[in-house]
């Protein structure tokens, strides 16, 4: 898995459909492998049925919902603990982040030998980020729907 997008998101119902389409548009012209993975922190609109209903129809998209609602950061790290890509993207599921800006981005990702780092170059400008990697999650539970539970 090349890219995974991690849009945490709280009572988003009508916003999930829009941003799904963008990111699918702006993950396609990539043309890399690619999963966005919805984290739900515990939404108590119907933004849980609305990203069932997308998860059954697109097999880049994984869901984790959360059985309360924890918080943005909780939910990001949930997002990240689980995400399978060599190159993680967190977005907003609110708009405040456009997804076209996804594909010229081209980050190069190397995962330290230690695990506990992770260095990404952006080619075009030659900088470096160092972020400390958080050690795992407890491992979430998979319901019979397919979506994780945490």
């Amino acid at each position: 898995m090349d890219y995974s997008v991690v849009i945490p998101l709280f009572n988003e119902r009508d916003s999930v459909v829009p941003l799904h389409v963008e990111l699918t548009r702006a993950m396609a012209a990539t043309g890399r492998a690619y999963e966005l993975l919805f984290v739900d922190d515990g939404s108590t609109d119907d933004s849980l049925d609305v990203l069932r209903q997308i998860k059954s129809q697109d097999q880049n998209v994984r869901v984790i919902r959360l059985a309360r609602n924890s918080g943005q950061t909780a939910a990001l790290a949930c997002g990240f603990a689980n995400a399978k890509g060599d190159v993680v993207i967190a977005m907003d599921a609110d708009g405040q982040n456009d997804p076209a800006d996804i594909p010229p981005t081209r980050h190069v990702s190397i995962r330290s030998t230690a695990g506990n780092m992770d260095e990404t170059e952006h080619p075009e400008n030659r900088s470096m980020r160092l972020r400390a990697r958080r050690p795992a999650l407890p491992e979430v539970k998979v319901t019979a729907s397919g979506e994780t539970v945490r």
